[in-house]
């Protein structure tokens, strides 16, 4: 399914909420309790949404675990913010409504890359078994190593996979706009 713009770009390069997103009740009820002038709050809603959500921000290369701390900052929230209801709501609705098989077996395979990160980082050469034995050899972790090219190769293929089906998806062509907080794919 095509990932909605939630906020386009005005005449002046201006952030504002795209007519359709109004259109969503979930996202509707974000703008309508936001009375701040401009909008500021709900747009700063929507960038968190974005970031959690979308395989196009730079968000995405971040451990899952890290994403909610990341996407505030990024969108201009308090270190300590925490979505509430009406937000999971609009994030809940966004995922759902963007998510794909592909998307899925990405997402899994950046949590098993993430894994492989924590396993490598636990690397303890002196850790011995309960017989005495190293746990980690010298051996296994250069052969997972060797492994891991093949591993990041055939991740960077199934990216470019999502980016094509996001693409063909969303039916860009020539000359066409991206808009703000868009998936860049």
């Amino acid at each position: 399914m095509k990932e909605r713009a939630l906020i386009i770009q005005d005449e002046n390069g201006n952030p504002v909420i795209n007519p359709e997103t109004r259109s969503i009740p979930q996202f509707k009820e974000l703008i309508r309790r936001d009375k701040s002038r401009g909008k500021t709050r709900v747009l700063q809603e929507f960038a968190y949404i974005y970031h959690m959500c979308s395989f196009g921000s730079f968000i995405e290369e971040y451990p899952h675990d890290e994403r909610p701390l990341r996407s505030a900052q990024a969108a201009g929230l308090n270190a300590n913010y925490a979505p509430d209801n009406k937000v999971q709501a609009c994030i809940d609705y966004f995922e759902e409504n963007q998510d794909t098989r592909v998307l899925r077996i990405i997402r899994s395979a950046y949590r098993a890359a993430d894994n492989l990160q924590q396993y490598f980082n636990s690397v303890d050469f002196n850790k011995k078994d309960k017989g005495g034995k190293p746990i980690y050899t010298a051996k296994g972790v250069m052969e997972n190593v060797k492994n891991l090219g093949e591993f990041i190769d055939n991740l960077r293929n199934l990216e470019q996979k999502v980016k094509e089906e996001l693409s063909n998806e969303a039916g860009i062509s020539g000359g066409h706009k991206k808009h703000l907080f868009e998936d860049p794919a």
